[in-house]
């Protein structure tokens, strides 16, 4: 007998009883304990979604990660365990089966999804890969990494753009091995110099490095996951809250502003946990007041007064596979969405940044330089004793030129002199704004370095400065600043990275 896909189309008031029975009739699950798992694994996860969302279920579904783990570990139980899936679909519009059989609605399908989300037959751990875009959410306001996620849905091509998320199955993959399965399908979806990778890859890398066996996992440390990322093509880089102390959050508040995901270590004895750090919560001008005023003295007493973006106090996102995907909390509170006390408690101890591997001039010494520089070079008898709104992050030069092309607001002459000088792939950038203007989304000074030079020796790293009247490079040849006069108007800040502020 053939066995054919079932599709079910539903709307939100009926997704429950129908995933209930789904449970049941293909997992085999107990109705009394089908009904128990949905309310605690699968409802949490729905009950964040839009009340006037759609879906389409369909049954049996093949999904590549659950797969990877049964073939390779589950199928060698003496228990029997299913090896398909559940998938649900989510559309913003009504839908009907036999809309995806006919052309005049397809359009309307691919502008309406809005992501997925699969069901595994395991229990507890029942909620398994996802795709869901943010737009999908009741509380949306956030600006996040995310990549185009392809899928087939009723046998038609549709995209979302989202991160990825799961939970956990604790037995194939724990907390660690969930966030190095999500940064490379991330990055793995975004650019060609990285692929996804399953579960038993992730074993199989680590395997030269682990003592033990690697099923059941008991979780990885931070070393073991650089070391993942370091094979898989990146120039991982781990920091340290014993080490950076008051600079740590503002260093992981950078690499968020600059668009990559971040892997966030959370301590709380006994505690162990791993997740992601991928966005924050849109502007609010509101916010600069929680920024602290930090000083600089310069020569003859005169003293440089500034705030920085990244020591805003904001919530951000942060992707844990014990939570629905996208949950808001503090940086100085990250588990504030538990309930219970010990996890409420914990705090960031390391974090884990997935570079790539040419970017050689880090964070830290990339804000320490910016604003020595901008102390010695830019700011004496220019600022009025206002303070600086800086913000710091890396781009793509690709995509930065791109963005500045296109600024009607910056004056022509200083748009092709930053367009005619040459970078590298990456570059770190400054944008020195104020009060005023970042309300308008404006700045008024810019700087930005070789993010391949790490030799901060006479000013090696920067490629130019940009402030008021004056612009500023570093000639190679001499080894000395040159600078051009210009009338350097305010201009558009830099939105690519998050696809927001």
């Amino acid at each position: 007998m053939i066995k054919l896909i079932e599709k079910i189309a539903t709307d939100k008031d009926d997704l429950g009883g129908l995933l209930i029975n789904l449970l049941n009739s293909k997992f085999g699950i107990a109705p009394i304990d089908a009904e128990e798992n949905y309310k605690t694994n699968l409802l949490p996860h729905i009950e964040n979604l839009k009340d006037e969302l759609w879906f389409l279920v369909e049954y049996p579904y093949v999904d590549k990660v659950y797969r990877d783990s049964f073939y390779n570990y589950y199928s060698s139980k003496l228990y029997s365990y299913k090896r398909d899936c559940i998938r649900v679909s989510i559309f913003s519009q009504e839908i009907q089966e036999d809309h995806f059989r006919l052309k005049k609605f397809k359009r309307k399908l691919e502008s309406s999804f809005l992501g997925f989300f699969v069901i595994r037959p395991l229990t507890p751990f029942s909620w398994g890969r996802s795709a869901i875009s943010p737009k999908a959410l009741k509380n949306n306001n956030i600006i996040i990494c995310q990549t185009p996620i392809g899928c087939a849905v009723n046998a038609l091509k549709m995209q979302v753009s989202a991160f990825p998320h799961s939970s956990q199955d604790s037995e194939t993959i724990t907390c660690a091995e969930t966030t190095l399965w999500a940064i490379m399908e991330y990055f793995g979806n975004r650019y060609p110099e990285y692929h996804p990778v399953l579960p038993s890859r992730i074993h199989k890398v680590l395997s030269g490095k682990k003592t033990e066996r690697q099923v059941p996992s008991l979780g990885l440390f931070p070393t073991d996951i650089s070391f993942a990322l370091k094979e898989f093509g990146f120039g991982s880089r781990i920091y340290s809250e014993e080490q950076f102390q008051n600079d740590f959050l503002s260093i992981l508040a950078i690499y968020v502003e600059s668009g990559i995901p971040v892997v966030v270590l959370l301590e709380n004895s006994p505690i162990n946990h791993a997740v992601l750090c991928v966005g924050r919560e849109t502007f609010d001008h509101s916010q600069l007041r929680t920024a602290p005023l930090e000083t600089i003295k310069i020569e003859d007493g005169v003293i440089f007064n500034f705030k920085l973006n990244s020591k805003i106090d904001r919530e951000f996102v942060f992707v844990d596979d014990n939570l629905p995907v996208y949950q808001r909390a503090s940086l100085f509170k990250p588990c504030s969405n538990y309930t219970d006390e010990k996890w409420n408690k914990c705090h960031i101890s390391h974090i884990v940044v997935p570079l790539y591997s040419k970017i050689y001039l880090e964070a830290f010494e990339a804000k320490t330089f910016i604003l020595q520089y901008t102390a010695a070079f830019l700011t004496t008898g220019k600022t009025n004793g206002l303070p600086i709104y800086f913000r710091i992050f890396l781009a793509s030069s690709r995509s930065y030129k791109d963005s500045v092309a296109t600024d009607d607001f910056m004056d022509s002459d200083t748009k092709e002199l930053i367009l005619d000088i040459p970078m590298p792939k990456f570059i770190w950038i400054a944008e020195l704004s104020d009060e005023k203007l970042i309300k308008k989304r404006l700045a008024r000074g810019l700087i930005i370095l070789d993010a391949t030079e790490a030799n901060l020796q006479n000013n090696k790293p920067l490629l130019l400065s940009a402030f008021e009247k004056e612009f500023q490079t570093w000639d190679e040849r001499s080894g000395v600043l040159t600078k051009i006069l210009i009338d350097l108007k305010s201009f558009k800040i830099y939105t690519k990275n998050l696809q927001g502020f």
